[in-house]
């Protein structure tokens, strides 16, 4: 089953793979495509997919085709030492200040460092076909 797995539905969480779970076996839980069910796996195989055909760690292909081509100068998939001072830091339920995490390697469920600057330079260049083309946005 795993053989009618595509790109599409691994980035929109239909793909049928589980979320990650520590020491367990990954398994198709329902048929591809049938429903969403987030799953983090997802876009860890994704991201594999992605640095297997390119040759390249997923942080060089994001800069490459989208952060620089979008004007997206404040956004990595690991941490770069001129974020310190300009990052929020999360809480926990106590409300205490959580340590900041620092990716030092891509993890494409969870490490991306962007802005909302940068996250609206990334919306623009995307409707404006500068990332994609208009038969592939549609």
């Amino acid at each position: 089953m795993y053989r009618r797995v595509t790109l599409r539905q691994l980035l929109s969480h239909t793909s049928g793979l589980a979320n990650l779970r520590a020491n367990q076996p990954q398994t198709i839980h329902f048929p591809p495509g049938d429903h969403f069910s987030y799953s983090g796996v997802g876009f860890l195989v994704a991201e594999r997919l992605i640095e297997t055909v390119t040759g390249e760690p997923l942080d060089q292909v994001a800069a490459r085709l989208v952060f620089t081509p979008a004007g997206m100068t404040n956004s990595s998939f690991v941490w770069q030492r001129r974020f310190d001072d300009h990052t929020a830091v999360g809480h926990d339920a106590e409300g205490q200040p959580m340590p900041k995490r620092r990716p030092s390697v891509p993890f494409a469920p969870a490490s991306l460092q962007t802005t909302a600057e940068d996250y609206g330079r990334f919306m623009a260049a995307l409707l404006a076909g500068r990332l994609i083309h208009a038969p592939m946005l549609d």
